[in-house]
């Protein structure tokens, strides 16, 4: 067969910055979230010392995002994906969840509000915090056009009806390690919180209203 044939067609081959990549997070998966998993599996606790670990190695936060979005080819992130989940995926997922907060904000948001809360999605320096995307009702959740929690303004305030379930409210003092009032920075038509003020109902069911 003559391979000249196929040299007109995509190159699939990963580039040499793109494998060093690959070994980059196949050694992190190997060497701190698979020593890690059986212990997070047991305790069902956050894991915040991988994560702590996983911005040291510049897989976390800000950094990675930058590297990742200087990535025109997008391969970086589907790399980082397919290593880190081969490690623990729900190590993995603790690790890059603020990633989906962190999108809805820059892709929305006005330039003040992406440069304030994608950061704070993440956390700077040793501070670890996390963005959570709280979409899911009794009758929606990835179908966004069916949300039925509305938002009407009072003054300088919003007032938000509506209830969410599967979401537990007590999450959100990783936002925060205070109890705050809502902070109304609009984006688009949604809204960022820290620690909201709700009530909550635990177990299968776990939900709050606003």
């Amino acid at each position: 067969m003559n391979d000249n044939v196929y040299s007109s067609f995509m190159d699939f081959r990963l580039s040499d910055d793109q494998l060093a990549f690959r070994r980059h997070c196949h050694a992190f998966a190997r060497d701190v979230m698979r020593p890690a998993a059986p212990r997070y599996d047991r305790e069902q606790a956050v894991p915040l010392d991988v994560i702590h670990e996983a911005r040291a190695w510049g897989l976390h936060g800000i950094p990675y995002l930058e590297r990742v979005g200087a990535d025109e080819t997008g391969i970086m992130n589907a790399i980082y994906a397919e290593e880190l989940h081969w490690g623990c995926a729900g190590i993995a997922l603790a690790i890059s969840g603020s990633s989906l907060a962190a999108a809805g904000i820059a892709a929305t948001g006005t330039p003040e509000q992406v440069g304030r809360w994608v950061q704070a999605c993440f956390g700077t320096g040793d501070e670890i915090r996390f963005g959570a995307y709280a979409v899911t009702e009794a009758g929606a959740g990835s179908d966004v056009r069916s949300l039925r929690t509305t938002a009407r303004r009072d003054g300088d305030e919003w007032v938000l009806d509506g209830a969410k379930v599967f979401i537990d409210p007590r999450s959100f003092r990783f936002l925060d390690g205070t109890t705050l009032d809502y902070d109304t920075s609009l984006v688009s038509k949604g809204f960022i919180f820290n620690n909201p003020h709700a009530k909550s109902s635990c177990g299968c069911g776990t939900s709050f209203s606003v």
